[in-house]
């Protein structure tokens, strides 16, 4: 064999020590992807009669059993379903990225998340601005919490301009239960939601969880 072409530990070693980054972009772009492909492919009952909340970080699921038939319970006659799902993210800094993916797919009706990516999905232009909303909702915060922890300043190069882009779910303690700290929490409405009057009864029930419901958890020995 040519020597100039001979693969050898050393070459190995040398291509993977200066090339990490072509193979993680790699891997990153492939777990995007199947995403995406998830997200076009899964079942899906048509908009309008379901509430689909998604949550950035660790969701338990135990209390996800319990809370979506309890909010359920507060809809429309016609609407068939209330989820909670986990957001796929792969952490090393990329996050981010599957932030946006998600937001490409128009997943979500109802985000939850902590208050740096609430803020950074804001001025993505991701959510609706609230200020009417909250002069016409009767929107019951938690101890402590006020509108204008919502709000986000715009900045230039965006479009977003300053308002209020969510609701703080500080003073309530009931979020514990889907693994969520109340002190840096937040739920915003997507610009795309197409079944916001359910929406809104959905926030008014999370809003109403001021102590923990783990009464029903403990029945089951799931929490």
């Amino acid at each position: 064999m040519n020597q100039r072409y001979q693969l050898t530990k050393e070459k190995l070693v040398n291509h993977f020590r200066y090339s990490p980054l072509i193979y993680l972009v790699s891997v990153v772009g492939c777990v995007m992807l199947g995403v995406l492909i998830y997200s076009v492919t899964k079942p899906e009952l048509p908009g309008g009669v379901k509430v689909d909340i998604m949550t950035v970080g660790y969701v338990n699921e135990a209390a996800v059993k319990v809370w979506c038939p309890q909010i359920l319970e507060r809809l429309d006659e016609n609407q068939k379903e209330v989820t909670i799902s986990q957001m796929s993210t792969p952490g090393a800094g990329y996050d981010k990225m599957f932030l946006m993916a998600h937001l490409a797919n128009q997943e979500g009706d109802l985000f939850i998340m902590d208050k740096e990516t609430f803020e950074y999905l804001t001025r993505q232009g991701a959510f609706l601005e609230l200020s009417d909303m909250i002069q016409t909702q009767d929107f019951q915060l938690g101890e402590g919490a006020t509108p204008q922890d919502g709000y986000v300043s715009g900045y230039a190069g965006t479009q977003v301009e300053s308002g209020i882009y969510g609701l703080s779910l500080k003073g309530l303690p009931g979020l514990l239960e889907l693994g969520f700290d109340p002190n840096d929490c937040y739920i915003a409405f997507t610009t795309y939601n197409d079944n916001l009057e359910n929406s809104i009864k959905t926030v008014k029930w999370i809003l109403e969880t001021k102590t923990v419901v783990d009464t029903d958890l403990a029945s089951e020995g799931l929490y």
